[in-house]
C-alpha cells in the first residue's frame, strides 16, 4: 500500500483525477472516453494522462484501437479508498450520468455503449441505493434492450437479473 500510496501521490492533478474516475468503472476494463467524462477531462487531457500512466505502470492497455484500459484490483482498491465518503459518491454520481449521457443514443452508438455495458450494473446499485428508481429502471432498461439487441444475452441477463431483487437496494 505504501508504493501505491507514493506512485499515486507522485502523478500530477490531472492523472490523479483519471485514476478516482477509473476507480469508479469496471475492474474488467474500462472505455477511455467513459473515464474520461467522469474525470471532467477533455479526450486529449485523458489520452496524455492515460499514456502517462501506463508508462508509469499505473494502468494497463486492454485494447488500444477500442481505448480500453485496466486498473489491477489493488491500485484500484486504493485509489477508492483514498478518497472520502462524500469523494467516492461524487465520482459514482458522475460515472451514472455520464453512463445515462452515453446510453440515450444507445440506438445509434451501440458500439460504444456495448463496450460499456458491464458498467451498467454498479451505475444502477449506486442509482437504487440513493432511490433514484426512474433513473436506475431507464438506465437498466436501455442496458437491458442494447444487450439483447447485439446478442450480449449473459449482460441483459445480468442487469435484468438485478431487476428481480427488492426496490430497495439491489443485491449483485
Amino acid at each position: 500500500n505504501a508504493l501505491f500510496l507514493t506512485a499515486i501521490a507522485s502523478q500530477p492533478e490531472r492523472e490523479r483525477r483519471l485514476l478516482a474516475a477509473c476507480a469508479v468503472c469496471a475492474q474488467e476494463g474500462f472505455w477511455l472516453p467513459l473515464a474520461a467524462d467522469i474525470a471532467e477531462l477533455s479526450r486529449d487531457d485523458a489520452d496524455d494522462a492515460a499514456d502517462r500512466l501506463v508508462h508509469s505502470s499505473l494502468m494497463r492497455v486492454l485494447d488500444r484501437e477500442r481505448q480500453r484500459f485496466q486498473l489491477h484490483a489493488l491500485l484500484r482498491d486504493q485509489v477508492r479508498a483514498e478518497q472520502d465518503g462524500d469523494g467516492l459518491s461524487k465520482l459514482q454520481e458522475r460515472h451514472a450520468a455520464a453512463l445515462e449521457k452515453l446510453f440515450k443514443e444507445w440506438e445509434t452508438r451501440w458500439r460504444e455503449c456495448g463496450g460499456c455495458l458491464e458498467e451498467i450494473i454498479p451505475a444502477v446499485k449506486y442509482l437504487a441505493g440513493r432511490g433514484e428508481s426512474d433513473r436506475e429502471w431507464q438506465l437498466g432498461f436501455q442496458g437491458y434492450e442494447l444487450g439483447r439487441r447485439t446478442g450480449e444475452l449473459d449482460a441483459a441477463l445480468r442487469i435484468m437479473q438485478q431487476e428481480e431483487t427488492p426496490a430497495a437496494g439491489w443485491k449483485g
